[in-house]
């Protein structure tokens, strides 16, 4: 993933997703479609760096974070608003996908 997604862990999550608008990828990095999605949440990182904070999460290192999201599968992309969950999307979907909720839903 590219710099412009930050990678958070169990230790800095809560204070982290606070923000008024952010993104939180959570994978798995054994899973191939995790793996797929990296790219396409670098890209959207990174066109919409002034609109939203796009943070990511291994489910392997710090499972507390979907579990507090009541995330049973990965990949998984939460759309939050003030922290709260405003939108989820499981799998691995086409970019538009995303984009499409971040104009209609964040921006």
């Amino acid at each position: 993933m590219n710099e412009d997604v930050i990678r958070i862990d169990s230790y800095d999550y809560y204070d982290k997703l606070s923000t008024p608008r952010a993104m939180l990828f959570l994978y798995d990095h054994l899973d191939y479609q995790s793996r797929t999605m990296e790219e396409v949440i670098g890209e959207i990182a990174s066109e919409y760096v002034d609109s939203i904070s796009v943070f990511a999460a291994d489910n392997e290192q710090s499972p507390d974070i979907a579990y507090s999201f009541g995330v049973t599968s990965t990949p998984c992309v939460l759309f939050l608003i003030d922290g709260e969950v405003a939108e989820a999307v499981e799998g691995a979907n086409p970019k538009e996908i995303y984009t499409d909720i971040i104009n209609e839903i964040i921006v």
